[in-house]
């Protein structure tokens, strides 16, 4: 991976805002909520610390890869545009040239797509490293709910909302029910859970890692 530092903006030029919506145009850099370090605007995780930036989890998907088992890095926003594209036309590979990492030794890295096994690699051209990669969105890892599994006073853990009060006839699309494919007892509305998992990547009651 290039220099994580080298796209990095001076102290003078800082400024101290984000959007809250997924097209992180209106700004140039934001400030991480962790450790107060400021990123370019079209960074997904901080490159000091690494935290995932907050409005992140409005995104439809985010393709991420991993450096050790137990870490994953976003890639920065042109980066994922890209190999969304490649992914959707069921290419078989994408070169990493573009974005503030990959710009700066645009022929060093390359993409693997294994569609029929839904594996996915980073290629260190030089090397012949390989990185594991993934694509996420919305569902991942999450399971849709029946009425008949709940009880009266079921709540949204999140937002505490009770199951009971909605009407059936008439649910607001990413209000249904839905739990975590990894623990079982813990029910979210759709749009909660998967905001939450796509921030932390684990259920908020028991931990448990949500495998992608």
């Amino acid at each position: 991976m290039p220099n994580i530092f080298a796209c990095l903006v001076p102290f003078k030029r800082r400024r101290r805002t984000e959007r809250t919506d997924s097209s992180f145009t209106e700004t140039a850099f934001w400030a991480c909520d962790d450790c107060s370090f400021i990123n370019v605007d079209q960074v997904l995780a901080c490159g000091m610390c690494l935290q995932v930036r907050v409005s992140a989890k409005d995104m439809d998907y985010q393709w991420e890869w991993s450096p050790h088992p137990e870490q994953w890095i976003p890639y920065d926003i042109p980066t994922a545009a890209h190999l969304e594209q490649r992914y959707q036309a069921k290419a078989p590979t994408a070169k990493l040239n573009i974005g503030p990492y990959f710009s700066l030794c645009p022929k060093q890295y390359s993409f693997l797509f294994d569609h029929a096994n839904r594996k996915f690699y980073q290629v260190n051209n030089q090397t012949g490293t390989l990185r594991p990669a993934r694509r996420r969105d919305k569902n991942d890892g999450i399971q849709v709910v029946t009425r008949t599994v709940l009880t009266e006073g079921d709540r949204c853990v999140i937002c505490q909302e009770r199951f009971d009060e909605q009407d059936l006839a008439d649910i607001p699309v990413g209000k249904d029910v839905v739990k975590l494919t990894v623990c079982f007892g813990h029910y979210f509305h759709r749009d909660c859970i998967s905001c939450y998992v796509r921030l932390r990547g684990a259920c908020p009651v028991c931990f448990r890692k949500v495998n992608f």
